[in-house]
């Protein structure tokens, strides 16, 4: 399997959801989706600059966390993906693309073990209460 499509997005009481996009629509999709869950006492950060959340991590690194990761950050160094990479957080990520179908992309996404879920399907990805094993 080259790419690791998300089937749905598992989440657990008390959970840490970082969510880093430079485009406010996918924040206030998220907000949505995640405010359906809120007996599940979930802790959501939203940030719109790699540096800042790799700051966030740097300080406050919570475990266990959801990174909900976009892959192209307009006017920035790095890229989500750069960012996960850097920050040695794939297991606990999903990048989040429109870029799923490029093969660079897929080829590091598959050799990080990398979960994906196609940009445009954000709204679509159903929430779950429990942990999906990531293997």
């Amino acid at each position: 399997m080259i790419g690791r499509f998300v089937e749905r997005v598992a989440l657990s009481p008390g959970l840490t959801v970082l969510i880093l996009d430079d485009d406010k629509a996918i924040h206030a999709t998220w907000n949505r989706l995640l405010s359906a869950h809120a007996s599940l006492a979930l802790s959501v950060h939203h940030f719109t600059e790699a540096a800042l959340l790799s700051a966030w991590l740097r300080e406050k690194r919570p475990s266990p966390f959801l990174g909900l990761i976009d892959y192209e950050l307009l006017r920035q160094s790095v890229s989500g993906l750069d960012l996960i990479e850097q920050e040695g957080i794939a297991s606990s990520s999903i990048l989040v693309t429109s870029r799923f179908e490029e093969p660079a992309v897929l080829a590091r996404c598959a050799r990080l073990g990398l979960r994906m879920i196609p940009k445009d399907l954000v709204g679509l990805v159903p929430l779950a209460t429990g942990f999906m094993p990531m293997a």
